[in-house]
Order: C-alpha cells, then structure tokens, then sequence
C-alpha cells in the first residue's frame, strides 16, 4: 500500500483526515466519520450492520445498508483501501496513520476535542469513549514530557504539558503542582495559591483522601510563608516577570532539580554591575523555596570566578563537578562581593563583585 492511500487522521487538537492530496473534514459527515471508526480500528474488522447502525441510526435498516454502500464507494474513489469480506469492513493496520499513536508526535490538543458526531447518538457515544481510551494513552507521554521539561529547566513547555494534561486529567495531581510553580515563578503567587486551593476544594479535605492532597497543601504552604508574603492580601504579583534570562534561567533551574537524582554541584553567575544577576539568582531560590530546599546566603571571594570575569561578557557556567561538596542538598545564592553589599559580605578587595549560585548535594 503507498503512501498516497493511506488514511492521515490528526485528531490531537484538529479533526481533519489526509488522504493524498485531499483533504476530508468533519462537514463530510458520515464520510468523515466512517473513515475515523476504520482509520481509529485499522486492522479490526466491522460488521456492515454494525456500521450502518453507528452512522445511520436515524434511517430505516434498507435505507442505513444503503448509504454506507456509498459512502464506502466514496472512501474507495479517493483510494482508501477498505477491504469488504463478505459482511465485513476492515481497513489494514498499513492503510492507517493516527497521530495519537505515534510516539514522536506532539499532543497539540486534545482527540477530536471540539467534535460531538451529533448526528446520531451511537457514534457521539463512540467518540466519547474512543476520546476516554485515546486520552488514557496519551496521559504518561505528557506526564513524561512533562517531568523532562521541568527537570532540564524549561518552566514554559513544562506549563505547556500540564495544561495540556489538565484538560485530559482535570484532578491530576503533578500537573496541578507543575503549574502552580509556574505561575509563582512568573510572579503571581495569588494566581498559584488559588489554583492549589480549587483543586484541595475539588479533591476534597476528608481523612481518607489526607494522602492525595498532602503534595498541594505542603506547596502552598510553601508558597505563602515563604515566597514574599507583602503582595498576597493585595492581589498583585510580587515580581515583575523576568525577561530575556530564558537560557540562562533554564539552566540554574536544571542545576537546582539535580538535587533530587542527588547530584551536586557549583554553578557561577558573572557579568558586569547592575547586569541583572541578583534577580536571576532570585529567581531560582523562589523554585528552591517552593522544593522545600535549604537555602543558605553566603559571602565570600570568588578567584576562580573571576578568572571567568575576567575574559569579559556575562554567562552562567557550572564550576566543576561538585567535587569536595558534601552534606544536605540545598542551594545556595549570595554576593561573592566587597563590604557593604546585601548580604553582609566580608569585603577585602574581592576581585570579582556579582552573584554565584551553588547547588549542595550528597
């Protein structure tokens, strides 16, 4: 079977069916149907009564067989190989590519989201079910991709994967964490705080669900006591959001989430005066916060630092391997700076005045 023949369905977020170079939509309604029941079951055979039903519960039984002779007439003019034995339909596994069931292809929305198939009520109840089960095999890739994007650092897409999940799972746990991080890293602690609140109020505060909803109470615990607290009475994000640290944001945050596979290591921040290295390093101890990581700030020279100073520009660059570092995980961020600065520094003639950030692990 060519490629030409093959039933293309993109079901995630659209809900439209490639066959060649045509294009066939949900306003060819039984055709686009029939061709979603054969593409979704390639491989399994139909009875024709079974699909005359599906499709044409409204019409006579002569009158449904009828119609979905032609309507397989017009499935075969556009060069669908549907095979007919006897009184069975089947398309071939080879005859079907359903973007759902490929691996490597992004989950853009969810199957047929918008789609009812309202015409008859035996198929609106197919693609319920069908979207319930495509859902159920959908939920540990995002859930995966999910845990990738947070663990490398990348808040967007990880914020992009737990909506995503959300609306297949409205009560999944992680993904509801996963946001309400987000929105207090983007500085609205408000908007995080009431996420973690509908979803205690959703799942419920009973004793023998105590366990389920531990994870979000201990965030928001976290969250208001010790995220800035001047902000939450009024309503208004504590931080304007960070611009133009993606990259760099991205990789301290990587640094950060090591701790939890037990990886340590030290990681430097340079770059002129007044560059923005402060907030950077801000940034990242408000995700440490909400880990439950111990902070620490300290002072100190920085030689090696300076080294890196020294060749000019700013950067984020990862100090070795942690070599030497031992004792609880933790983060750390601070001043490497001379007297006066804000975290009490101990001076001296630091060659290199910024911010460093180090991540402590086993």
């Amino acid at each position: 079977m060519t490629l030409d023949t093959v039933v293309r369905c993109r079901f995630l977020g659209h809900a439209q069916i490639e066959i060649a170079h045509t294009l066939v939509t949900p306003e060819a309604e039984r055709l686009f149907a029939l061709l979603a029941v054969l593409a979704s079951e390639a491989g399994t055979a139909r009875h024709r009564d079974d699909l005359a039903v599906l499709l044409w519960s409204d019409q006579p039984e002569e009158r449904a067989k009828h119609n979905l002779r032609q309507t397989l007439y017009k499935a075969r003019q556009l060069g669908v190989q549907v095979v007919t034995t006897g009184d069975e339909v089947v398309l071939p596994a080879s005859g079907a590519w359903c973007d759902w069931q490929q691996p490597d292809t992004p989950v853009h929305g969810e199957w047929l989201g918008a789609y009812t198939g309202s015409f008859s009520d035996p198929f609106a109840s197919w693609v319920v079910s069908t979207r319930v089960v495509v859902h159920a095999s959908l939920r540990p890739r995002l859930v995966a991709s999910m845990q990738a994007a947070r663990a490398s650092g990348d808040l967007r897409l990880s914020e992009q994967h737990a909506t995503q999940l959300l609306r297949f799972d409205p009560l999944n746990e992680e993904a509801t964490l996963v946001l309400a991080e987000c929105a207090a890293m983007a500085g609205s602690k408000v908007d995080a705080m009431r996420l973690l609140d509908e979803y205690i109020a959703e799942v419920g505060d009973g004793r023998e669900i105590v366990e389920a909803v531990l994870p979000a109470k201990v965030l928001r615990t976290r969250i208001a006591e010790r995220l800035p607290v001047s902000t939450y009475a009024s309503g208004e994000v504590h931080d304007l959001p960070l611009v133009g640290r993606e990259s760099e944001l991205q990789q301290l945050l990587a640094a950060l989430f090591d701790i939890r596979g037990g990886r340590g290591g030290v990681t430097w921040v340079w770059g002129p005066e007044g560059i923005g290295k402060s907030r950077l390093v801000h940034e990242v101890l408000k995700a440490a916060a909400m880990q439950g990581v111990r902070v620490a700030r300290v002072a100190g020279t920085g030689e090696r630092a300076a080294g890196w100073a020294a060749e000019g520009g700013e950067g984020v660059r990862a100090a070795g391997g942690g070599a030497g570092v031992r004792g609880a995980a933790g983060a750390v961020g601070g001043d490497a700076g001379g007297a006066g600065d804000e975290s009490g520094g101990v001076g001296g003639g630091a060659a290199l005045r910024g911010v460093f950030f180090g991540v402590l692990g086993e």
